[in-house]
């Protein structure tokens, strides 16, 4: 299943008032003179080596505007009001008006999901890497497959998509159970539903878990997609998920070496309102000193939130195998584990963090390059 198709486009030129349109998928955008005049290559006010300005687009005019329009054979030749004028790529300006659908959007999912599986092996295959990560962006995660099963082969994997991220529990972190360990985690004990680390000002954004041995009884995994719970939330009670998008909580972090804490909402949205997914443990936060009408609201809405969570209809439940590696989105996706006896079997887990901004560069450059290709 491929999402990386573009998306059908073009540009054509408007008259009355003079604009340039984009035509997308049955849409109209009109790009305002400003957003285009930043956008310049003109290389007296672009540096093309370092793709860095030689002006300061703060300077320009509030009301600058088109002052003619001509279409050439492969672009529009622009005269702005503040005398500059150049001859814009069709295909550039197409390319940078729609950026963000280089990679696809989120897609909500149920405990009816289907988990995508890849083999460790087929990410040699450039297509293979660029469906595997079309999947991570929709879902937020995605199972590789027989990979190696030795320690710290972990590392070989998370550098396939991007750097790992050092944190006070090392490059990799054991999950294996050890009795008096400083984090729940590291017992054999029920974990519930959580994201990772929210105690810090920038939490991991990807985590990958390395299954080792897996022998024990019990000790499934479980995810959840915060997308879908918080949608559910934001339709049962608008209020509450509001205030959850406001308030912030306390989490910390404490051991013998560390002391870690930050202050952010649980509910994390993006810059138009669209959930982005959750900063969510409740070993670790606690509420804000706000008057007890607004407390018991927001504690009535974290009850709900919790409800939700916990319903079967949006839980995935199952059992990593040795040479599994599971790669999800930190701040999207809530994971936990079944309590396991330790008795019984084996159960040993490596795990480490990469952030996502390696990896979302190396889907733009690995689908640039499929895009480039004959017959694409």
């Amino acid at each position: 299943m491929s999402y990386a198709k573009p998306l059908t486009a073009s540009l054509t030129v408007g008259t009355d008032p003079l604009s340039l349109i984009l035509l997308s998928n049955g849409s109209e955008i009109s790009l305002p003179a400003l957003w285009v005049r930043e956008r310049t290559q003109d290389p007296s006010q672009l540096d093309h080596c370092s793709q860095q300005r030689l002006f300061n687009p703060h300077a320009l005019p509030i009301d600058l505007s088109f002052q003619s329009i001509v279409e050439t054979d492969t672009g529009v030749f622009i005269r702005f009001s503040d005398s500059h004028e150049e001859c814009f790529d069709k295909k550039w300006l197409l390319d940078a008006a729609c950026y963000q659908t280089s990679r696809p959007s989120p897609k909500p999912w149920n405990s009816a999901h289907s988990i995508h599986r890849v083999a460790w092996q087929a990410l040699d295959k450039r297509q293979v890497v660029v469906e595997t990560l079309d999947r991570y962006f929709v879902d937020g995660f995605f199972l590789l497959t027989q990979a190696p099963t030795t320690r710290q082969s972990i590392l070989e994997v998370a550098e396939t998509f991007g750097k790992v991220r050092e944190t006070n529990f090392g490059q990799v972190f054991e999950v294996v159970s050890r009795e008096g360990s400083e984090d729940l985690a590291y017992r054999n004990v029920a974990l519930d539903l959580h994201t990772d680390n929210p105690y810090r000002a920038d939490p991991p954004g990807i985590q990958l878990l390395h299954c080792l041995v897996n022998d024990a009884r019990g000790g499934e995994t479980t995810l959840v997609d915060s997308l879908a719970v918080c949608e559910a939330l934001r339709r049962i009670d608008p209020d509450g998920f509001n205030l959850l998008t406001q308030l912030a909580v306390r989490f910390r972090y404490v051991d013998d070496c560390y002391d870690i804490e930050s202050e952010k909402p649980l509910i994390a949205l993006d810059a138009i309102g669209n959930v982005k997914g959750l900063y969510y443990s409740p070993r670790l936060d606690f509420l804000p000193l706000a008057s007890e009408s607004v407390l018991q609201m927001f504690h009535r809405a974290r009850k709900g939130l919790a409800m939700l969570l916990a319903d079967p209809s949006y839980k995935l439940s199952f059992r990593l195998r040795p040479g599994d590696v599971l790669i999800f989105d930190n701040l999207r996706l809530l994971h936990g584990r079944e309590a396991f006896d330790p008795t019984d079997g084996q159960r040993h887990l490596q795990g480490c963090y990469i952030d996502p901004d390696e990896l979302i560069s190396k889907h733009k450059r690995l689908r640039r390059q499929m895009m480039a290709e004959p017959g694409y």
